[in-house]
C-alpha cells in the first residue's frame, strides 16, 4: 500500500499542488448536501463487442459513473492483434499493448450488469472525486496487465477506491473478479482521513 501510494502520489504531485483544496471541499460538501456520508458506486457494464470481459466504471454520490477507456477501441484492438503476431508464444499481447487512455462517462441509458454501492464519509467522497477529476484532466495510458502507471478500467477503479482510503483487494483486471471482491468490503465509512491529506496544497 505504501509503495502504491508513493507511485500514485509522485504521478499526481504537480496537479495536487495546483488544487485549491478549500474550494474543492466547499463545492463537494455543497454537492453532497452537507451530509456526513455519501456513496461510491462501482458498476460492471457489458456494452461493447470489443471487450468480452466488460467494463468497470465508478461514481461518487449522484455523479455519473465514469471509467478509463482506450482513446480508440479500434486502435486498441489493432495493437493487440499486432502484438499477437509479434509475440507468438514468447509474450502476452495484452500486457504489451499500451494506448492513450481517457476517462469517459457511461451511457446513462445502459443498465449495469452489476452495481455495488459502498457507504463512505464525505471526506472519502471528496478524495475519490478529486482523483477522478485529476484522471480526467491527465488520463493514464490504457493497458490490460501492462506496467504501471498504465492501467485498465478495473485497475483504475481500484486506484479511485484506494485514493479514498478503501482497500479494494488484490489487483483484478477482470471486471467480474473485482465485483466479487467488493461485497467483502465493510459497508460503512472509515473514520481515518484520506492518505493524501499531508500533501502540500493552497
Amino acid at each position: 500500500m505504501d509503495a502504491f501510494n508513493s507511485v500514485v502520489g509522485a504521478a499526481f504531485q504537480p496537479a495536487l499542488q495546483m488544487v485549491n483544496w478549500g474550494l474543492i471541499n466547499w463545492d463537494d460538501y455543497q454537492q453532497f448536501g452537507g451530509r456526513a456520508s455519501t456513496t461510491v458506486n462501482v458498476g460492471w457494464f457489458k456494452n461493447t463487442v470489443f471487450n468480452p470481459y466488460g467494463h468497470i466504471a465508478v461514481g461518487i454520490g449522484n455523479n455519473p459513473l465514469v471509467g478509463l477507456n482506450p482513446t480508440s477501441d479500434l486502435g486498441f484492438v489493432a495493437q493487440v492483434a499486432m502484438w499477437g503476431i509479434a509475440c507468438l508464444e514468447f509474450c502476452d499481447p495484452l500486457a504489451m499493448t499500451v494506448v492513450p487512455g481517457r476517462v469517459l462517462p457511461e451511457d446513462p441509458n445502459t443498465a449495469a450488469t452489476q452495481l455495488r454501492s459502498l457507504y463512505v464519509s464525505a471526506d472519502q467522497g471528496i478524495a475519490m472525486q478529486t482523483f477522478i477529476g485529476l484522471s480526467r484532466d491527465n488520463p493514464p495510458d490504457y493497458s490490460v496487465q501492462g506496467s504501471p502507471p498504465a492501467c485498465d478500467c478495473g485497475s483504475w477503479a481500484q486506484q479511485v477506491l484506494r485514493f479514498g482510503g478503501i482497500d479494494p483487494g488484490p489487483p483484478a483486471w477482470k471486471p467480474e473478479t473485482l465485483m466479487q471482491q467488493l461485497p467483502a468490503l465493510p459497508m460503512m465509512y472509515m473514520q481515518t482521513g484520506p492518505w493524501w491529506e499531508g500533501f502540500p496544497h493552497n
